[in-house]
């Protein structure tokens, strides 16, 4: 690692440390980016203008540009949320080319926002394209391109992606939306989760629920 690399890297760890209660292991971070509590940024990653909410992963050289990602979201090594694009109606795609007005299109269209809500899965190598939405619980197989939203709890893969079926039954989607664990304590959730699982029968969906109505 080059030695420049070293003062940016201790000081994205405190900051992010301190302020976030989070843990940062890349320069490559903005400190305009806000990180939930107990996320982890691993190194390489990069990650500018956006936030990520609490218990995220974001795995080694993953890059995330102008992106709003909700809770407890997983994103695989080298993926790719909201990369920069080009203007493909315009005759040539360099931008060195072009005059400022045409600039200014470009910067607008890259700042456009993408979006992740609560519990996403975006595998390895996955690219998730600008003004893409994945809905809660959505997963995002390894190497697919997303250029369209994605429906809750839908599984995704493909060049383009495209819907491959539901992780749960559509009752069971339902519950865990109307539910919206998500936005509970993180200590409710894990004790939940160790009733539902107590029966060494895995995490099932609907006795986590079960558990969590009763706390």
């Amino acid at each position: 690692m080059s030695s420049s690399l070293l003062p940016q890297r201790l000081l994205r760890r405190v900051y992010y440390a301190v302020r976030h209660g989070a843990r940062v292991h890349t320069p490559h971070i903005s400190l305009d980016t806000s990180v939930g509590r107990e996320s982890i940024v691993r190194d390489g990653a990069v990650v500018r203008r956006s936030t990520l909410g609490a218990c995220c992963y974001v795995n080694s050289y993953a890059h995330i540009y102008h992106a709003d990602v909700g809770p407890f979201c997983s994103i695989g090594p080298a993926a790719q949320i909201g990369p920069n694009e080009h203007l493909l109606e315009n005759v040539t795609t360099c931008e060195t080319l072009y005059p400022p007005s045409e600039l200014d299109r470009v910067h607008r269209r890259n700042a456009e926002r993408t979006r992740l809500d609560a519990d996403v899965w975006v595998g390895s190598g996955a690219v998730v394209l600008k003004g893409c939405r994945l809905g809660v619980g959505s997963v995002v197989a390894a190497g697919a391109v997303v250029r369209d939203s994605v429906p809750p709890y839908t599984i995704v893969a493909g060049v383009p992606a495209r819907g491959i079926r539901l992780r749960f039954p559509e009752e069971v989607v339902g519950r865990l939306l109307e539910a919206r664990w998500w936005e509970r304590p993180v200590d409710r959730l894990k004790a939940a989760l160790r009733e539902a699982g107590r029966d060494g029968d895995g995490l099932d969906a609907g006795r986590f629920l079960d558990a969590l109505a009763r706390r």
